[in-house]
């Protein structure tokens, strides 16, 4: 069954993008246990590099919405303040200046101006510890604040549990 999804995908994405000029796109499909991935084009426009099932897309702007989402729900419920300190929820939360760390609100992390500039995080942690190892290493402040990382942190300890979790409810 999910290889006639994976040609019907294939079909008309590969369609789409030849008339839109879109350069190439990675599709996923679950079913019942079973997956399949179907890509098309280039991963870069720049080397021609083809896309492939294997490589990975970074969500980053993808996931703003669902996050604010989910941190507002915990506002309504009187679980979360916009105006604390990110600290009252993330006690581990560290910068280079610690004193800059104290003084990051919630409304911060949700308007992505927290002062974490968001590429030294990315190229340099990865996986489900990555927050913890960006903390740690207390990578520079910048100004303007113009980032929006620690969120996903921030959503799973103010809302005692993962995200997906609160996506449930």
């Amino acid at each position: 069954m999910l290889e006639a999804v994976a040609t019907h995908i294939r079909e008309h994405a590969d369609a789409y993008c030849e008339s839109t000029r879109v350069p190439g796109y990675l599709a996923g499909v679950y079913h019942d246990g079973d997956q399949t991935i179907v890509a098309y084009g280039v991963a870069n426009v720049v080397t021609g590099a083809p896309d492939a099932p294997r490589h990975r897309i970074r969500f980053r702007s993808g996931t703003k919405v669902l996050t604010t989402t989910l941190v507002l729900q915990q506002v309504e419920r009187g679980v979360v303040d916009l105006d604390e300190r990110v600290m009252k929820y993330l006690p581990e939360f560290r910068l280079t200046t610690s004193s800059a760390a104290d003084e990051i609100r919630v409304r911060r992390l949700l308007n992505h101006a927290n002062g974490i500039d968001a590429e030294l995080f990315f190229p340099v942690a990865k996986g489900r510890g990555a927050l913890k190892v960006f903390v740690e290493g207390r990578s520079p402040r910048r100004e303007p604040p113009v980032s929006r990382t620690p969120r996903g942190g921030f959503t799973r300890r103010a809302g005692g549990r993962r995200r997906p979790t609160w996506s449930r409810q």
